[in-house]
Order: structure tokens, then C-alpha cells, then sequence
């Protein structure tokens, strides 16, 4: 695998082994995956038909890791494959079929300083741990000896690999996060923008103004003026993030949000329960406990597995649909398809409402 590159990580299953799998990587030193670097996801679907997929943005430090696909409601069935990583540039993309742990040892060397330069934007080698500047109040990053750093044209870091201690990073003015040990990290504007979050505890960060969530100790995390914009939200208890103004949905313990302007615009609901949500102004729907759920501008879902069997509006007219079902909505909240359980994606035309099924985004009519 080339390191920090994307790639869809990929698995096939038989059976019923439930509906969900997590996804981690291990040191791949050892003979079998036994030391845990972190988790790519704690909780994804396990997808339909006996196939499924995670789309990852690779992985940095180790020469050698494990992937490993595991069960999350029946956790003996696992299975994993191990990886060598190379160095790389420009953009590469993949599939991985079927990992990740931390490692304490490394090179530390003697730390030298780094002021930067006003020459045009670069990278330098470090010969030894090196502290850098990564804004003009004077902030620094202590980066790990033997890799490379990204300058910018004022010579401050613009993305590398911390040395091998946890380091509390500025995030915007006065707010700042705990990095972990050996870990890559970007910077934008003078503020931490990704990196893996130290594994020493939870931490609560906010994803807008007054509003705070834990996350996942060494999970990834992005962040944009201060604020979460994704990131794994910490295990032990199910969350409440906002997904509108006065409006917001519980999530499930270690999965994955995604943050827009302030609100959540998607995430996987908390297994607890289906839960009511908006879809169209004055209209909600129960949707299905532990649904990937993603949302349009407004607050309004835009598309879930629906928990109960429900009549929704279309713009020809009204649509049963049966529980379980995957909808979507358009940009007015009008259902624009779903796909039944059990089936192939397809939509289900009322012949009298809508005989050329006009209204099915495209898919053919379910038979």
C-alpha cells in the first residue's frame, strides 16, 4: 500500500454473521494481528448480497500492518491480511480486501529548531526529531526524525509526523486537541486541520459554538476553524449531536459523523432505537436504529432505511413503503425512491399516480 492514499477497503461474507463489522488496523510486525495502532471504524454495514466496502484515506507510519474485518454482533468472525506500506506521491486510489495499533519505540534522536524561511513553499528531511513552527504566534510541532515536513512559503509546517510523544495542537485561537505519538498531521491557516487524536482518554471537542461531543481516542479527526468536521465518536454511550437548529439525533457509540456549518449532515443512528426524524417541513418518519442517515441543507434527512412501514409524498402523489426499505428524498423532501428489502434497487410506481414512474430517479420499477 502506498501510505496516505485512499483506497476502498473491501470484503466478502456468507451466512448471517449480523449487520455490521468494524474495521482495524494492527502492527504487522508480529505473526498474527495482536497489537492495535486504531480503528479505521467501529461500527460500518456490513453491506447487502454478501459483499461490502469502506472507503479509507491510507495510513502512514508503519512498514507492515494488518487489515482486520470483524464482526461487531458476532465478533468471533474476523478475518484480516497483512500489508507492507511504501513511501509515495501523487494521488493513487485501490481496493484492499479485508486492519492498526500504536508503537511506542522509534527513533528520537537529539530535537533541533526549525524558524522557517520566506522562501517558496518546500519539504525538508529531518535528520533528528525537529521542532517547527506551524503559525506566526509561535506554535510548534515537534516532528519525528527520519521523515519528511511540508513547508509553506513562510516556512511553517504544512503537514508531517509528529515524534513518537503525544502533542497538544491548536486547532484555532485557544482551542487545542492531544495528537498521538508518531502520528500525520496536516495544518491549515495556522491550526491543525486532521491527525489521529492521542490514545491517552476520550476528548471533548466541539462541532460548533457551545455544542461538545467526546470523541475516539485514536481516531481520525478533521476540523475546520476550531471545530470538529468529522471524526469517531467515543465508545461507551450513544450521543446527541444537532443535525438542525433545535433539532437533533443520537448516534451510535464509535461511529463516524460527518459535520457541515455546524451540523451533523451524516452519521450511523444509535442502535437504541428507531428514532422520528424530519424529512420535509412538518413531516418525519421513523427511521431505522443504527441506519446510515445522511442530510440535506435544512435539517432534513435525504436518505436512510425507513424503521416502519410509512406513506410518504411524492411530487405525483403519495408511496407506501414497506419497513426496511433505503429511501431518498429530493432537495423538497418528496420521496424520490427506495429500495425494498430483499431486493435490488428499484422504485415502486403507482400506474395510476405515475405509469411512466417518472418520479423513480432514474431506477427501474420494482416487479
Amino acid at each position: 500500500l502506498v501510505r496516505n492514499q485512499p483506497y476502498q477497503i473491501a470484503w466478502k461474507y456468507t451466512g448471517d454473521p449480523g449487520g455490521h463489522v468494524r474495521i482495524d488496523i494492527f502492527n504487522g510486525a508480529g505473526a498474527s494481528p495482536t497489537q492495535l495502532i486504531y480503528t479505521i471504524t467501529a461500527s460500518t454495514d456490513i453491506g447487502l448480497w454478501g459483499t461490502g466496502h469502506y472507503s479509507w484515506d491510507g495510513y502512514g507510519m508503519f512498514s507492515k500492518i494488518y487489515i482486520q474485518i470483524q464482526g461487531v454482533e458476532t465478533p468471533t468472525m474476523k478475518d484480516s491480511r497483512l500489508y507492507t506500506t511504501v513511501s509515495g506521491s501523487g494521488a493513487t486510489s485501490g481496493t484492499v480486501s479485508t486492519g492498526a495499533s500504536s508503537s511506542s519505540s522509534g527513533s528520537t534522536g537529539s530535537t533541533g529548531t526549525s524558524t522557517g524561511s520566506s522562501s517558496s513553499g518546500t519539504t525538508q528531511q529531518l535528520k533528528q526529531n525537529t521542532s517547527i513552527k506551524y503559525n506566526s504566534n509561535g506554535s510548534s510541532a515537534t516532528f519525528l526524525t527520519g521523515t519528511t515536513v511540508t513547508l509553506d512559503g513562510n516556512g511553517y509546517a504544512v503537514n508531517g509526523y509528529l515524534s513518537m510523544s503525544d502533542q497538544s495542537l491548536y486547532c484555532s485561537s485557544g482551542k487545542s486537541a492531544r495528537f498521538y505519538a508518531g502520528s500525520y498531521v496536516t495544518f491549515g491557516g495556522g491550526y491543525v486541520t486532521s491527525g489521529l487524536l492521542s490514545l491517552t482518554g476520550n476528548q471533548s471537542l466541539e462541532y460548533k459554538s457551545g455544542k461538545a461531543v467526546s470523541f475516539l481516542p485514536g481516531g481520525k479527526i478533521t476540523l475546520s476553524n476550531g471545530y470538529v468536521a468529522s471524526g469517531f465518536l467515543a465508545l461507551g454511550s450513544d450521543q446527541y449531536l444537532d443535525y438542525a437548529s433545535g433539532k437533533s439525533a443520537r448516534f451510535y457509540a464509535g461511529s463516524f459523523v460527518n459535520v457541515s456549518n455546524g451540523y451533523v449532515a451524516s452519521g450511523y443512528l444509535s442502535l437504541a432505537g428507531n428514532q422520528s426524524l424530519d424529512y420535509r417541513s412538518g413531516k418525519s418518519a421513523p427511521f431505522m436504529a443504527g441506519s446510515f442517515v445522511a442530510f440535506r441543507s435544512g435539517g432534513y434527512v435525504k436518505s436512510a432505511f425507513v424503521g416502519a412501514a410509512t406513506t410518504f409524498d411524492t411530487t405525483k402523489g403519495t408511496q407506501s413503503v414497506p419497513a426496511l426499505s433505503y429511501v431518498k428524498f429530493d432537495d423538497n423532501g418528496y420521496l424520490a425512491s427506495f429500495n425494498p428489502p430483499g431486493a435490488t434497487a428499484c422504485y415502486k410506481c403507482d400506474p395510476q399516480m405515475d405509469p411512466t414512474c417518472s418520479n423513480s430517479g432514474g431506477l427501474p420499477p420494482c416487479k
